[in-house]
């Protein structure tokens, strides 16, 4: 099985969420620096 089809059958929020918070950090960081 493949780890995308196990994580969309299974959705994992606790990683899910996490890295949702990084990737939208990240992204008000690069805005910043414009």
């Amino acid at each position: 099985m493949s780890p995308i089809v196990h994580t969309l059958n299974k959705p994992n929020f606790v990683t899910l969420i996490p890295s949702g918070v990084v990737f939208f950090l990240v992204f008000c960081f690069s805005l910043n620096n414009l």
